[in-house]
């Protein structure tokens, strides 16, 4: 237990860590402003991007006449088809996440799930004479 609460506190303190580097402009308190998500998502129009803000459930707050988003939650939302690959291929995809953000990709590259093996069906029972002599070819292999 007290390792799993460590293991949890250090990707806490990774992402808190990492949230000084991967954004300088723009962002306010956790906050960052729809102008530089716009910049991000390549769109040329705020309308475009409060759009894909809706789409992908990312709160849009408006303080003053300026929009914010949550930082964090855009960028999970933006690298969320990336979080469902890295769920698929690795055990330990929130490390190799983390990672990726640093630019460390040595876990990228390394320790993905092992492919699983395909099952034979051995009471397979041939139509007719090419079918059997093929099978029989096969057992012999």
């Amino acid at each position: 237990m007290c390792f799993a609460m460590n293991k949890k506190e250090e990707i806490n303190n990774s992402l808190e860590k990492n949230s000084n580097e991967l954004s300088k402009n723009g962002v306010l308190f956790g906050l960052m402003e729809l102008l530089k998500v716009k910049t991000i998502l390549n769109y040329s129009d705020l309308r475009s991007t409060a759009n894909w803000c809706r789409k992908n459930k990312v709160f849009i707050m408006k303080q003053g006449n300026k929009k914010y988003v949550n930082k964090w939650e855009f960028i999970l939302s933006f690298h969320k088809q990336f979080i469902k690959h890295l769920k698929e291929k690795h055990d330990n995809w929130k490390e190799v996440f983390l990672g990726y953000m640093k630019g460390d990709l040595g876990n990228l590259l390394g320790s993905s799930k092992e492919e699983e093996k395909t099952t034979t069906s051995i009471s397979y029972k041939p139509k007719n004479k090419g079918e059997a002599s093929f099978l029989n070819k096969m057992k012999k292999i």
